[in-house]
Protein backbone atom coordinates (compact mmCIF):
# COMPACT_ATOMS: atom_id res chain seq x y z
CA UNK A 1 0.00 0.00 0.00
CA UNK A 2 1.26 3.22 -1.13
CA UNK A 3 1.09 6.07 1.24
CA UNK A 4 1.04 9.72 0.04
CA UNK A 5 1.69 12.22 3.39
CA UNK A 6 0.44 15.47 2.56
CA UNK A 7 3.44 17.42 3.38
CA UNK A 8 5.57 15.56 0.68
CA UNK A 9 6.29 17.35 -1.95
CA UNK A 10 4.38 16.69 -5.19
CA UNK A 11 1.03 15.44 -2.80
CA UNK A 12 -1.52 17.54 -4.47
CA UNK A 13 -0.23 15.83 -7.94
CA UNK A 14 0.26 12.40 -6.47
CA UNK A 15 -3.96 13.34 -4.90
CA UNK A 16 -5.08 13.45 -8.68
CA UNK A 17 -3.56 11.29 -9.98
CA UNK A 18 -5.46 8.42 -7.90
CA UNK A 19 -8.15 8.03 -10.63
CA UNK A 20 -7.68 10.44 -13.22
CA UNK A 21 -8.14 8.31 -16.37
CA UNK A 22 -9.86 5.71 -14.97
CA UNK A 23 -12.73 6.33 -16.89
CA UNK A 24 -11.34 6.74 -20.24
CA UNK A 25 -12.14 3.66 -22.47
CA UNK A 26 -8.70 2.96 -24.46
CA UNK A 27 -8.81 3.70 -27.99
CA UNK A 28 -8.50 0.26 -29.51
CA UNK A 29 -11.13 -0.98 -27.35
CA UNK A 30 -13.61 1.58 -28.81
CA UNK A 31 -12.64 0.67 -32.26
CA UNK A 32 -13.34 -2.64 -31.51
CA UNK A 33 -16.75 -2.09 -29.82
CA UNK A 34 -17.76 -0.06 -32.78
CA UNK A 35 -17.00 -2.83 -35.23
CA UNK A 36 -18.88 -5.59 -33.12
CA UNK A 37 -21.85 -2.87 -32.53
CA UNK A 38 -22.60 -1.90 -36.21
CA UNK A 39 -22.42 -5.78 -37.00
CA UNK A 40 -25.36 -6.46 -34.60
CA UNK A 41 -27.06 -3.24 -35.62
CA UNK A 42 -27.00 -4.12 -39.49
CA UNK A 43 -26.88 -7.79 -39.35
CA UNK A 44 -29.10 -8.56 -35.91
CA UNK A 45 -29.17 -11.96 -34.61
CA UNK A 46 -26.78 -13.74 -36.82
CA UNK A 47 -23.63 -10.98 -35.59
CA UNK A 48 -25.39 -11.74 -31.87
CA UNK A 49 -25.22 -15.23 -31.94
CA UNK A 50 -21.94 -14.99 -33.97
CA UNK A 51 -19.94 -13.04 -31.71
CA UNK A 52 -21.50 -14.50 -28.64
CA UNK A 53 -20.04 -18.34 -29.80
CA UNK A 54 -16.93 -16.28 -30.10
CA UNK A 55 -16.25 -14.50 -27.59
CA UNK A 56 -18.25 -16.07 -24.78
CA UNK A 57 -17.62 -20.01 -25.89
CA UNK A 58 -21.25 -20.38 -26.15
CA UNK A 59 -23.76 -21.29 -28.73
CA UNK A 60 -27.11 -20.25 -28.84
CA UNK A 61 -29.53 -19.60 -31.99
CA UNK A 62 -33.30 -18.41 -32.01
CA UNK A 63 -34.59 -21.14 -30.15
CA UNK A 64 -32.17 -21.16 -27.38
CA UNK A 65 -31.00 -17.27 -26.84
CA UNK A 66 -34.27 -16.85 -24.83
CA UNK A 67 -34.14 -18.15 -21.23
CA UNK A 68 -37.05 -21.11 -20.86
CA UNK A 69 -39.88 -21.51 -17.94
CA UNK A 70 -37.75 -24.93 -17.50
CA UNK A 71 -34.31 -23.17 -17.05
CA UNK A 72 -35.94 -20.50 -14.46
CA UNK A 73 -37.54 -23.58 -12.64
CA UNK A 74 -34.29 -25.44 -12.31
CA UNK A 75 -32.13 -22.50 -11.61
CA UNK A 76 -34.44 -21.96 -8.44
CA UNK A 77 -34.24 -26.08 -7.49
CA UNK A 78 -30.59 -26.18 -8.23
CA UNK A 79 -30.07 -23.08 -4.96
CA UNK A 80 -29.96 -23.99 -1.46
CA UNK A 81 -33.33 -22.68 0.21
CA UNK A 82 -31.54 -20.48 2.70
CA UNK A 83 -29.90 -18.62 -0.39
CA UNK A 84 -34.06 -18.14 -2.15
CA UNK A 85 -34.48 -16.58 1.69
CA UNK A 86 -31.03 -14.30 1.58
CA UNK A 87 -32.07 -12.98 -1.85
CA UNK A 88 -36.24 -12.16 -1.01
CA UNK A 89 -34.43 -10.54 2.00
CA UNK A 90 -32.84 -8.07 0.07
CA UNK A 91 -35.28 -7.70 -2.25
CA UNK A 92 -37.79 -6.53 0.39
CA UNK A 93 -35.34 -4.46 1.74
CA UNK A 94 -34.39 -2.74 -1.54
CA UNK A 95 -38.20 -2.40 -2.22
CA UNK A 96 -38.93 -0.54 0.91
CA UNK A 97 -36.15 2.11 0.23
CA UNK A 98 -36.79 2.72 -3.43
CA UNK A 99 -40.32 3.04 -2.57
CA UNK A 100 -39.65 5.96 -1.11
CA UNK A 101 -38.06 7.90 -4.20
CA UNK A 102 -41.93 7.36 -6.28
CA UNK A 103 -41.72 9.97 -8.58
CA UNK A 104 -44.96 12.56 -8.63
CA UNK A 105 -45.82 15.51 -11.43
CA UNK A 106 -47.46 18.37 -10.69
CA UNK A 107 -49.87 20.99 -11.76
CA UNK A 108 -49.20 25.15 -12.12
CA UNK A 109 -51.80 27.11 -11.94
CA UNK A 110 -50.84 31.12 -11.87
CA UNK A 111 -54.82 31.54 -11.64
CA UNK A 112 -54.92 33.98 -14.53
CA UNK A 113 -55.34 31.85 -17.38
CA UNK A 114 -51.75 29.82 -17.29
CA UNK A 115 -51.82 26.18 -16.52
CA UNK A 116 -49.08 24.09 -17.15
CA UNK A 117 -48.46 19.98 -15.63
CA UNK A 118 -45.61 18.11 -15.37
CA UNK A 119 -46.37 14.54 -16.12
CA UNK A 120 -43.96 11.48 -14.80
CA UNK A 121 -44.46 8.43 -17.10
CA UNK A 122 -43.08 5.34 -16.86
CA UNK A 123 -40.40 4.27 -19.79
CA UNK A 124 -42.05 1.37 -22.10
CA UNK A 125 -39.04 -1.47 -22.30
CA UNK A 126 -36.01 -0.96 -20.05
CA UNK A 127 -32.94 -3.24 -20.93
CA UNK A 128 -30.50 -4.33 -17.77
CA UNK A 129 -26.97 -5.79 -18.25
CA UNK A 130 -26.00 -8.16 -15.58
CA UNK A 131 -22.51 -8.99 -15.22
CA UNK A 132 -21.77 -13.17 -15.48
CA UNK A 133 -17.64 -13.52 -15.65
CA UNK A 134 -15.41 -13.28 -12.27
CA UNK A 135 -18.69 -12.32 -10.17
CA UNK A 136 -22.09 -13.48 -11.56
CA UNK A 137 -24.35 -10.72 -9.46
CA UNK A 138 -27.60 -11.20 -8.60
CA UNK A 139 -27.47 -8.23 -6.28
CA UNK A 140 -27.62 -6.09 -9.24
CA UNK A 141 -30.68 -7.86 -10.66
CA UNK A 142 -32.64 -6.53 -7.64
CA UNK A 143 -31.15 -3.37 -7.60
CA UNK A 144 -31.83 -2.58 -11.50
CA UNK A 145 -35.17 -4.21 -12.04
CA UNK A 146 -36.56 -3.29 -8.20
CA UNK A 147 -36.86 0.47 -9.27
CA UNK A 148 -38.11 0.11 -12.67
CA UNK A 149 -40.95 -1.83 -11.78
CA UNK A 150 -41.50 0.70 -8.62
CA UNK A 151 -41.37 3.21 -11.78
CA UNK A 152 -43.99 1.25 -13.45
CA UNK A 153 -41.81 0.39 -16.30
CA UNK A 154 -43.88 -2.11 -18.35
CA UNK A 155 -41.22 -4.45 -19.76
CA UNK A 156 -37.61 -5.23 -18.11
CA UNK A 157 -35.70 -7.58 -20.76
CA UNK A 158 -32.54 -8.86 -18.85
CA UNK A 159 -28.83 -9.64 -20.59
CA UNK A 160 -26.22 -11.72 -18.85
CA UNK A 161 -23.86 -14.18 -20.52
CA UNK A 162 -23.29 -17.66 -19.97
CA UNK A 163 -19.91 -18.21 -20.52
CA UNK A 164 -19.47 -21.78 -21.48
CA UNK A 165 -23.51 -22.14 -21.31
CA UNK A 166 -23.46 -21.59 -17.93
CA UNK A 167 -25.20 -19.65 -15.88
CA UNK A 168 -25.13 -18.82 -12.21
CA UNK A 169 -28.62 -19.75 -10.72
CA UNK A 170 -28.75 -17.31 -8.30
CA UNK A 171 -28.75 -14.51 -10.71
CA UNK A 172 -31.71 -15.97 -12.57
CA UNK A 173 -33.32 -16.55 -8.90
CA UNK A 174 -32.99 -13.24 -8.15
CA UNK A 175 -34.33 -12.20 -11.90
CA UNK A 176 -37.62 -13.77 -10.91
CA UNK A 177 -38.21 -12.44 -7.75
CA UNK A 178 -37.33 -8.88 -9.10
CA UNK A 179 -40.24 -9.18 -11.55
CA UNK A 180 -37.88 -9.46 -14.63
CA UNK A 181 -40.00 -10.41 -17.64
CA UNK A 182 -37.68 -11.71 -19.87
CA UNK A 183 -33.67 -12.84 -19.61
CA UNK A 184 -31.76 -13.67 -22.97
CA UNK A 185 -28.26 -15.75 -22.73
CA UNK A 186 -26.15 -12.98 -24.20
CA UNK A 187 -23.85 -10.13 -22.50
CA UNK A 188 -21.06 -7.46 -23.40
CA UNK A 189 -20.88 -5.73 -26.62
CA UNK A 190 -23.22 -7.83 -28.79
CA UNK A 191 -26.01 -7.81 -26.10
CA UNK A 192 -25.85 -3.97 -25.10
CA UNK A 193 -26.03 -3.25 -29.09
CA UNK A 194 -28.99 -5.74 -28.92
CA UNK A 195 -31.02 -3.84 -26.48
CA UNK A 196 -29.59 -0.87 -28.19
CA UNK A 197 -31.03 -1.34 -31.99
CA UNK A 198 -33.16 -4.67 -31.28
CA UNK A 199 -32.58 -7.96 -33.20
CA UNK A 200 -35.10 -10.30 -34.61
CA UNK A 201 -34.85 -11.87 -31.36
CA UNK A 202 -34.02 -9.38 -28.44
CA UNK A 203 -36.67 -6.30 -28.76
CA UNK A 204 -35.35 -2.89 -28.90
CA UNK A 205 -35.16 -0.91 -25.11
CA UNK A 206 -35.28 3.04 -24.24
CA UNK A 207 -32.58 2.79 -21.67
CA UNK A 208 -30.05 0.58 -20.35
CA UNK A 209 -28.70 0.60 -17.00
CA UNK A 210 -26.29 -2.29 -14.93
CA UNK A 211 -22.46 -2.28 -14.47
CA UNK A 212 -20.54 -4.42 -16.72
CA UNK A 213 -16.54 -5.09 -18.38
CA UNK A 214 -14.95 -2.47 -20.33
CA UNK A 215 -16.28 -3.30 -23.35
CA UNK A 216 -20.01 -3.22 -21.77
CA UNK A 217 -18.97 0.46 -20.69
CA UNK A 218 -17.75 0.83 -24.39
CA UNK A 219 -20.75 -0.33 -26.12
CA UNK A 220 -23.07 2.06 -23.84
CA UNK A 221 -21.49 4.93 -24.89
CA UNK A 222 -21.87 4.45 -28.20
CA UNK A 223 -25.27 3.65 -27.93
CA UNK A 224 -26.23 6.99 -25.88
CA UNK A 225 -23.77 8.71 -28.36
CA UNK A 226 -25.62 7.80 -31.21
CA UNK A 227 -29.32 8.52 -29.38
CA UNK A 228 -30.37 4.93 -29.82
CA UNK A 229 -31.46 4.99 -26.08
CA UNK A 230 -30.51 6.30 -22.68
CA UNK A 231 -28.14 4.81 -20.22
CA UNK A 232 -27.61 5.26 -16.74
CA UNK A 233 -23.86 5.63 -16.60
CA UNK A 234 -20.35 4.52 -17.66
CA UNK A 235 -19.00 2.45 -14.75
CA UNK A 236 -15.68 2.14 -14.30
CA UNK A 237 -13.34 0.25 -11.31
CA UNK A 238 -14.66 -0.21 -8.42
CA UNK A 239 -13.69 2.92 -5.74
CA UNK A 240 -13.96 3.51 -2.06
CA UNK A 241 -12.43 5.65 0.15
CA UNK A 242 -12.20 4.76 4.09
CA UNK A 243 -11.53 8.59 6.12
CA UNK A 244 -10.52 6.96 9.54
CA UNK A 245 -9.33 8.98 12.22
CA UNK A 246 -6.40 7.84 15.23
CA UNK A 247 -9.57 5.84 17.10
CA UNK A 248 -10.11 3.87 14.40
CA UNK A 249 -10.02 0.04 14.00
CA UNK A 250 -6.92 -1.27 11.53
CA UNK A 251 -8.09 -4.04 10.82
CA UNK A 252 -11.59 -2.85 9.99
CA UNK A 253 -10.39 -0.21 7.65
CA UNK A 254 -7.89 -3.10 6.54
CA UNK A 255 -11.12 -5.65 5.46
CA UNK A 256 -12.76 -2.83 4.02
CA UNK A 257 -10.44 -1.44 1.38
CA UNK A 258 -9.19 -5.06 0.52
CA UNK A 259 -13.69 -5.94 -0.10
CA UNK A 260 -13.20 -3.34 -2.88
CA UNK A 261 -9.84 -3.95 -4.14
CA UNK A 262 -10.89 -7.86 -4.59
CA UNK A 263 -13.40 -6.48 -7.54
CA UNK A 264 -10.09 -6.38 -9.69
CA UNK A 265 -6.99 -5.09 -10.55
CA UNK A 266 -8.39 -1.52 -11.85
CA UNK A 267 -9.99 -1.03 -8.17
CA UNK A 268 -9.53 1.85 -6.37
CA UNK A 269 -9.15 1.93 -2.22
CA UNK A 270 -8.03 4.79 -0.44
CA UNK A 271 -7.37 5.14 3.16
CA UNK A 272 -7.27 8.88 4.23
CA UNK A 273 -6.52 9.27 7.98
CA UNK A 274 -5.28 11.93 10.28
CA UNK A 275 -2.61 8.93 11.56
CA UNK A 276 0.69 8.28 10.17
CA UNK A 277 0.22 5.42 12.92
CA UNK A 278 -2.65 4.21 11.74
CA UNK A 279 -2.29 4.12 7.95
CA UNK A 280 1.06 2.00 9.45
CA UNK A 281 -1.08 -0.42 11.23
CA UNK A 282 -3.50 -0.59 7.87
CA UNK A 283 -0.90 -1.47 5.60
CA UNK A 284 0.08 -4.75 7.69
CA UNK A 285 -3.42 -5.78 8.51
CA UNK A 286 -4.30 -5.11 4.77
CA UNK A 287 -1.31 -7.46 3.58
CA UNK A 288 -2.51 -10.16 6.57
CA UNK A 289 -6.35 -9.84 5.20
CA UNK A 290 -5.27 -10.25 1.79
CA UNK A 291 -2.97 -13.41 2.57
CA UNK A 292 -6.06 -15.54 4.74
CA UNK A 293 -8.48 -14.24 1.85
CA UNK A 294 -6.46 -15.94 -0.78
CA UNK A 295 -5.90 -12.48 -2.84
CA UNK A 296 -2.40 -11.60 -4.35
CA UNK A 297 -0.75 -9.01 -3.54
CA UNK A 298 -0.89 -7.92 -7.45
CA UNK A 299 -4.66 -7.37 -6.75
CA UNK A 300 -3.66 -4.49 -3.91
CA UNK A 301 -1.57 -2.26 -6.66
CA UNK A 302 -5.13 0.18 -6.66
CA UNK A 303 -4.60 0.88 -2.66
CA UNK A 304 -3.33 4.08 -1.02
CA UNK A 305 -3.16 5.72 2.14
CA UNK A 306 -3.15 9.45 2.02
CA UNK A 307 -2.24 10.88 5.23
CA UNK A 308 -3.55 14.66 6.19
CA UNK A 309 -3.05 17.51 8.91
CA UNK A 310 -6.71 17.37 9.87
CA UNK A 311 -10.46 16.13 8.99
CA UNK A 312 -11.07 19.20 7.30
CA UNK A 313 -8.28 18.63 5.22
CA UNK A 314 -10.00 15.14 4.94
CA UNK A 315 -12.72 16.05 3.36
CA UNK A 316 -11.28 18.19 0.68
CA UNK A 317 -9.34 15.10 -0.58
CA UNK A 318 -12.54 13.48 -0.19
CA UNK A 319 -14.14 16.07 -2.51
CA UNK A 320 -11.42 15.92 -5.12
CA UNK A 321 -11.59 11.93 -4.81
CA UNK A 322 -15.88 11.88 -5.67
CA UNK A 323 -15.33 8.44 -4.75
CA UNK A 324 -18.19 5.84 -5.31
CA UNK A 325 -18.21 4.36 -2.07
CA UNK A 326 -17.36 6.47 1.04
CA UNK A 327 -16.31 5.11 4.59
CA UNK A 328 -16.41 7.56 7.52
CA UNK A 329 -14.61 6.13 11.00
CA UNK A 330 -14.21 9.10 12.47
CA UNK A 331 -15.57 10.45 16.40
CA UNK A 332 -18.55 12.37 14.83
CA UNK A 333 -19.49 10.26 11.75
CA UNK A 334 -22.42 12.63 10.58
CA UNK A 335 -21.27 15.82 10.96
CA UNK A 336 -17.71 15.15 8.90
CA UNK A 337 -20.42 14.04 6.18
CA UNK A 338 -22.33 17.37 6.28
CA UNK A 339 -18.44 18.69 4.75
CA UNK A 340 -18.65 16.05 1.97
CA UNK A 341 -20.47 16.87 -1.46
CA UNK A 342 -18.92 14.42 -3.83
CA UNK A 343 -19.77 10.87 -3.07
CA UNK A 344 -22.04 8.72 -4.42
CA UNK A 345 -22.77 7.08 -1.09
CA UNK A 346 -21.76 7.61 2.42
CA UNK A 347 -21.47 4.54 4.74
CA UNK A 348 -21.14 6.20 8.75
CA UNK A 349 -19.35 4.29 11.56
CA UNK A 350 -17.62 1.45 11.84
CA UNK A 351 -20.80 -0.65 11.73
CA UNK A 352 -21.97 0.31 8.15
CA UNK A 353 -19.39 -1.32 5.74
CA UNK A 354 -20.08 -0.90 1.63
CA UNK A 355 -20.47 -4.64 1.53
CA UNK A 356 -24.16 -4.13 3.52
CA UNK A 357 -24.42 -1.49 0.55
CA UNK A 358 -23.63 -3.88 -2.01
CA UNK A 359 -26.03 -6.12 -0.70
CA UNK A 360 -28.97 -5.83 2.44
CA UNK A 361 -29.38 -2.29 3.67
CA UNK A 362 -31.34 -0.80 0.86
CA UNK A 363 -30.24 2.09 -0.74
CA UNK A 364 -28.56 1.42 -4.41
CA UNK A 365 -25.11 -0.29 -5.17
CA UNK A 366 -25.24 0.91 -8.92
CA UNK A 367 -23.19 3.98 -8.78
CA UNK A 368 -21.30 6.52 -10.38
CA UNK A 369 -17.25 6.19 -10.72
CA UNK A 370 -14.36 7.76 -11.92
CA UNK A 371 -14.90 10.90 -10.01
CA UNK A 372 -18.38 11.32 -11.58
CA UNK A 373 -20.34 11.62 -8.70
CA UNK A 374 -19.36 15.39 -8.77
CA UNK A 375 -22.41 15.51 -10.96
CA UNK A 376 -23.91 12.15 -10.96
CA UNK A 377 -26.48 10.26 -8.53
CA UNK A 378 -27.36 6.29 -7.93
CA UNK A 379 -29.35 4.51 -9.38
CA UNK A 380 -33.16 4.91 -8.52
CA UNK A 381 -36.46 4.76 -9.65
CA UNK A 382 -35.87 8.50 -10.86
CA UNK A 383 -34.08 6.64 -13.91
CA UNK A 384 -36.89 4.80 -15.21
CA UNK A 385 -39.11 7.53 -15.94
CA UNK A 386 -39.53 10.88 -18.24
CA UNK A 387 -41.20 13.57 -17.48
CA UNK A 388 -43.69 15.59 -19.89
CA UNK A 389 -44.94 19.23 -19.30
CA UNK A 390 -48.08 20.08 -20.73
CA UNK A 391 -49.25 23.93 -21.18
CA UNK A 392 -53.03 25.57 -21.37
CA UNK A 393 -53.17 29.32 -21.80
CA UNK A 394 -56.52 30.95 -22.28
CA UNK A 395 -56.80 33.57 -24.37
CA UNK A 396 -56.33 36.38 -21.98
CA UNK A 397 -53.55 34.41 -20.51
CA UNK A 398 -51.61 34.92 -23.42
CA UNK A 399 -52.51 38.58 -24.46
CA UNK A 400 -51.34 39.08 -20.93
CA UNK A 401 -47.72 38.04 -22.52
CA UNK A 402 -47.99 38.41 -25.97
CA UNK A 403 -45.71 41.56 -26.01
CA UNK A 404 -43.30 40.40 -24.03
CA UNK A 405 -43.10 37.41 -25.88
CA UNK A 406 -42.59 38.82 -29.16
CA UNK A 407 -40.21 41.30 -28.52
CA UNK A 408 -38.39 38.58 -26.82
CA UNK A 409 -38.61 36.84 -30.34
CA UNK A 410 -37.49 39.61 -32.01
CA UNK A 411 -34.87 39.92 -29.77
CA UNK A 412 -33.25 37.21 -30.92
CA UNK A 413 -33.77 37.79 -34.65
CA UNK A 414 -36.39 35.24 -34.73
CA UNK A 415 -39.41 37.16 -36.81
CA UNK A 416 -41.58 34.04 -37.20
CA UNK A 417 -41.88 33.36 -33.47
CA UNK A 418 -43.01 36.89 -33.08
CA UNK A 419 -45.55 36.79 -35.96
CA UNK A 420 -46.76 33.56 -34.76
CA UNK A 421 -47.87 35.56 -31.36
CA UNK A 422 -49.08 38.80 -32.79
CA UNK A 423 -50.96 37.06 -35.67
CA UNK A 424 -53.31 36.00 -32.21
CA UNK A 425 -54.23 39.71 -31.57
CA UNK A 426 -54.52 41.88 -34.39
CA UNK A 427 -54.50 45.52 -34.10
Amino acid sequence: MRIIDCQAPGFDKALSSLVVGIHQIPKNVMQRAEKIFQEVASKGDSALFGWTNKLEKHRVSKKTVKVGPREMIEALGDMPGQDLKVIRLAAKRIRAFHRKQAALGFRFDDGKGTVIEERVMPLDRVGICIPGGRAPLASTVLMTAIPATLAGVKEIIMISPWPEGRMNPHVLAAAQIAAVDEVYKVGGIQGVAALACGTQSIPRTDKIVGPGSIWVAAAKTIAASRGLCGIDLVAGPSEIVVVADGMAKPGLAAIDLLSQAEHGLDSIAVLVTTSRKLADKVQAELLRAAQESGIPKRELKGVFAVVVRNLEQAARVVNEIAPEHLEVMVRQPRQFAKKVFNAASIFLGPYSPVPAGDYMAGANHVLPTGGTARFSSPLGVHDFVKRQSITELSPEALKSISRATARFAEIEGLPAHARAIRKRFPE
